[in-house]
């Protein structure tokens, strides 16, 4: 009888998890379990500029990939670095290699994804968060799935709490500006809110 290395139970310890979270919820899910889950979609390793952000947090880097930032004021889109660590979650700038902005996972009350086949979701943050009263942040990804495996599993181990993630149809996000979103949507578009 074959015996599984750490990593491989690794892999199907984050494959379960992926499945407790979107099997049946998440149309995009079926896609996402024969791909294995790679962390670095950006070159970090290969990237000095980008190995500057790594090196203010602790521990490995679990997820590195480029993001798209909605704006909920006016549904502009930015592309931002996402550095998902044991501890936060760093947005940066594609062109600077200095954090825009860093959140700490104890402050992530829950993420809200939608139910299709887009990398849409919301990053709802608790009152009092690291990043002040900015509200809730609309992100879209390519490997949301992953992503967010991989962060429910950090806010777990960080702060020994479920993180609760809510699939739905109907999207919404909190905060100055705050805006909705339903039904399938397979590509965002600038200049509204969503």
């Amino acid at each position: 009888r074959d015996r599984l290395s750490p990593k491989q139970v690794e892999i199907l310890r984050e494959k379960l998890c992926a499945s407790e979270l979107f099997k049946g919820k998440k149309a995009s899910y079926p896609q996402s379990v024969p791909i294995p889950f790679r962390g670095d979609y950006i070159g970090l390793q290969g990237n000095p500029k980008l190995q500057k952000l790594k090196n203010g947090t602790e521990g490995p880097v679990l997820v590195a990939e480029t993001v798209k930032k909605v704006n909920r004021g006016n549904g502009k889109i930015s592309t931002r670095i996402l550095l998902l660590t044991k501890g936060h979650m760093i947005l940066t700038d594609t062109k600077k290699s200095q954090a825009k902005t860093v959140i700490g996972l104890d402050s992530v009350a829950g993420v809200s994804v939608t139910s299709f086949k887009d990398g849409l979701f919301s990053l709802h943050l608790s009152e009092i968060s690291s990043v002040g009263s900015k509200g809730d942040f609309l992100l879209v990804s390519e490997h949301v799935i992953e992503l967010l495996t991989r962060m429910s599993q950090a806010v777990l181990d960080a702060t020994q709490k479920q993180l609760p993630v809510t699939v739905t149809e109907k999207h919404h996000a909190e905060g100055p500006t705050a805006c909705s979103h339903s039904g399938h949507q397979p590509g965002l578009q600038s200049g509204g809110c969503l």
